[in-house]
């Protein structure tokens, strides 16, 4: 933790990965920018509808917070 979690108070969310906080397991979705960067870091790119696909599929998920 640093003084930029402390000022938000938890309230933003950052990372790769969406943390369900209501569930006492406190299971982890990837969020969009974990697929892109799993992408970038194979040396692959992406494009601009491979995004939106990918976008379209992830908002079917139970959270609906995957393009943060």
């Amino acid at each position: 933790m640093d003084v930029f979690e402390l000022l938000s108070g938890y309230h933003a969310t950052y990372g790769l990965y969406y943390v369900d906080m209501d569930d006492p397991d406190l299971k982890r979705q990837p969020k969009l920018s974990a697929h892109w960067y799993s992408q970038f870091l194979k040396g692959k790119t992406v494009s601009f509808d491979g995004i939106i696909e990918l976008e379209k599929n992830l908002s079917s998920l139970p959270h609906g917070r995957s393009a943060q």
